[in-house]
């Protein structure tokens, strides 16, 4: 009888272990299925770099306000908060396209044969040359020896150079300071690490709140350095052709709304997405 029952009992817990067994194999099975489906939707949807400047606005609220959506393309942005590791992604295929300036896209074309940006539009943002407060920077002609925050190989080294030739300075003797991320760029201003830096929009803002000095701006005679860019491969793909031209509707679609809603709906959105307070 003893011998029966722990039969029974081992019977019994074989038929519970398979089952378990079974149970988690179907989960894990679902659970593979479903990363293999969110990859294959992530491949197919358009990927474009962002950063934490004004012109890549449009493109938040175009996502979180569900234009993009609205308008049946699927877009993927990737957060970056320095311009280097966006230029890996480009190089990599990883993404598609980027907010960049054409000084970068002209550097980038030049220098890695698997890559050729193209621009698809200009978009509105400025650079800003601000100065420390306590550096007593007044004008461009008193930088000599003096540390300028900037990005090798774009807009703002371009600019670097405008303002150096404007004034007649020795180029060896304004210190070029490569900070490739632009909040890096104004805390380091804020904390009086550097004379002065090429600031861009809401970080300019920022700056000029804590009492800091513009002494120069780009856009001269209606110059646009920022771009929004893709590859070459992204735009002789005409499904990708077709989800790039959707992206810049909406993106044009989320910009009419940031300026039909005012100054304050502008400042929630900058406090939203750049985590700063400003006027």
């Amino acid at each position: 009888m003893k011998r029966f029952i722990y039969n029974a009992l081992l019977l019994l817990a074989v038929f519970i272990a398979m089952g378990c067994s079974s149970g988690e194999n179907t989960a894990t099975r679902k659970s593979k299925e479903e990363i293999a489906a969110e990859r294959k939707k992530d491949s197919l949807a358009l990927k474009v770099g962002v950063g934490q400047t004004i012109n890549c606005l449009p493109a938040f609220v175009a996502q979180d306000e569900g234009i993009f959506d609205s308008l049946g393309v699927n877009v993927r942005l990737r957060h970056y908060t320095s311009m280097l590791d966006c230029d890996v992604s480009l190089r990599r295929h990883t993404i598609e396209g980027a907010f960049t300036d054409v000084k970068r896209m002209d550097y980038l074309n030049s220098h890695y044969k698997n890559l050729l940006l193209k621009s698809v539009m200009p978009t509105d943002m400025q650079w800003q040359l601000v100065a420390n407060r306590l550096s007593r920077l007044h004008e461009p002609k008193q930088f000599t020896d003096k540390m300028v925050a900037m990005t090798r190989f774009s807009a703002t080294d371009f600019l670097c150079d405008r303002m150096v030739d404007s004034v007649k300075l020795n180029k060896e003797r304004v210190f070029r300071i490569q900070v490739n991320d632009v909040d890096l760029r104004l805390n380091m201003l804020l904390n009086n690490e550097i004379d002065a830096a090429w600031l861009p929009e809401p970080q300019a803002s920022v700056a000029k709140r804590k009492g800091h000095n513009v002494l120069m701006q780009s856009g001269r005679g209606g110059e646009k350095l920022a771009v929004l860019a893709f590859t070459d491969r992204a735009m002789t793909d005409s499904r990708r052709k077709e989800q790039i031209d959707l992206f810049v509707k909406a993106y044009g679609i989320a910009q009419e709304r940031i300026n039909k809603g005012g100054r304050s709906y502008y400042r929630q959105l900058v406090k939203k997405y750049f985590n700063y307070q400003i006027n």
